[in-house]
């Protein structure tokens, strides 16, 4: 009895040394795949050499580690994407103070040639302590429930002498807007600011804001408001720059080949 169990022994261990012997003269892509396969895994290729691509006579080879990986895909879309047109129908807020006299009026012409909704609202003399110490922007977009937004204030507030106790003001505009998009139009000066244009610009982006100071535009007899022909130049400006890849959303502006017919207009009472 005690033989027949040593013989079963050796057997066993013949049997063993034999088998891992011959496992070790596999060929290795064969124990690579029974190994894994004990764990439950899948073999899969490692990656081949990335093909060539021809362009006319030139040959650029595509390396693994120069192709975008899936987050940059997302961002380069994103980054095509914006720098395209909104075509859609807008539905406009334009805002701010008397330099909407003007502006507006060329704004109407774009916005009825492109089919766009405009409502305009003059607050005379006010400036962003007025719209951004109010609830009077936020009831505009309550009631008018616009899509993009056109703010053109600052120019009552050039000469401060601490422009920065605006800033508080200047961030419930922006807070109130929200999610719609809009564009700050700030003011053409004549003479130097002590900083309100800069503190603007550095509050919404220059994706966000349009720089007028540098504009030569005739003026009226007050020698502060363009005139009606000069507003329209200074708004065919805007409307260039509105519609390029610089704004954060960009939309079609197309340069009007007639005037609108009526326009929507609200005056609020001169602001103190």
């Amino acid at each position: 009895m005690r033989q027949t169990s040593q013989l079963a022994t050796l057997l066993i261990l013949a049997c063993s040394v034999a088998y891992f012997l011959g496992y070790a003269l596999l060929p290795n892509n064969i124990q690579f795949t029974l190994e894994l396969k004990k764990i439950g895994l899948q073999y899969s290729t490692p990656p081949t050499e990335q093909p060539l691509i021809t362009t006319d006579s030139t040959q650029l080879a595509l390396q693994t580690d120069t192709l975008p990986k899936a987050n940059d895909t997302i961002i380069i879309a994103q980054a095509t994407e914006k720098q395209k047109n909104d075509s859609s129908r807008q539905r406009i807020l334009f805002i701010g103070d008397s330099m909407l006299e003007g502006l507006s009026l060329r704004l109407n012409d774009y916005a009825y040639q492109d089919n766009n909704y405009l409502m305009t609202v003059i607050w005379y003399a006010s400036g962003t302590r007025h719209w951004g110490n109010t609830d009077s922007l936020q009831m505009l977009i309550d009631k008018y429930k616009p899509t993009y937004i056109f703010i053109s204030l600052g120019g009552n507030e050039i000469k401060a002498r601490d422009p920065y106790r605006y800033q508080p003001y200047i961030n419930n505009i922006i807070t109130t807007c929200g999610d719609i998009p809009f564009i700050w139009i700030g003011p053409p000066l004549k003479r130097k600011n002590t900083g309100i244009n800069e503190l603007i610009k550095n509050s919404v982006g220059e994706n966000r804001f349009f720089d007028s100071s540098n504009l030569k535009l005739k003026r009226k007899e007050d020698h502060i408001h363009p005139t009606y022909e000069a507003a329209a130049v200074w708004m065919d400006s805007i409307a260039t720059w509105v519609s390029s890849p610089q704004v954060q959303h960009p939309i079609k502006m197309t340069k009007p080949t007639q005037h609108a017919k009526k326009r929507n207009l609200r005056v609020f009472k001169r602001a103190t």
